[in-house]
């Protein structure tokens, strides 16, 4: 993988409130910095930032409507496949963030590769209404 160029994070722009973001290129620890905790009502894009390493502009990289919108999902790598320190495997580095939509997911690299791809998932179709019924 190139160089990075790029800090990421998510983004939630909202009808009826202040966006709400995420933290650089860090999952955070507390379920109030992570995407998946924050509320959605009222949610009008979800967005992937970058932060330029070298400008510090900060653009939206990708994005989804809100009622299409999914999840988050942090892309990481290991930084030396296989290798260990003191019987535990080296951390993880994070190298991009991939935003799920009903019918697509939109990959976005640190070092400003993006990749667009359908999947099979029915999130559009499921029903949970009648779930445990």
């Amino acid at each position: 993988m190139n160089h990075p160029k790029y800090l990421l994070r998510w983004c939630f722009e909202y009808a009826n409130k202040p966006k709400k973001y995420g933290l650089w290129s860090n999952p955070g620890e507390h379920p109030t910095e992570q995407a998946w905790c924050q509320n959605k009502e009222g949610l009008l894009e979800a967005v992937i930032e970058g932060k330029n390493f070298i400008t510090r502009e900060i653009i939206p990289l990708a994005s989804i409507n809100g009622q299409d919108f999914v999840n988050f999902q942090w892309i990481a790598s290991a930084t030396q496949r296989g290798l260990k320190v003191s019987g535990r495997p080296l951390p993880k580095s994070i190298v991009g963030l991939m935003i799920v939509g009903r019918e697509d997911k939109i990959k976005i690299y640190n070092n400003g590769l993006c990749q667009t791809e359908k999947h099979n998932l029915d999130y559009g179709r499921i029903n949970l209404a009648g779930f445990g019924r």
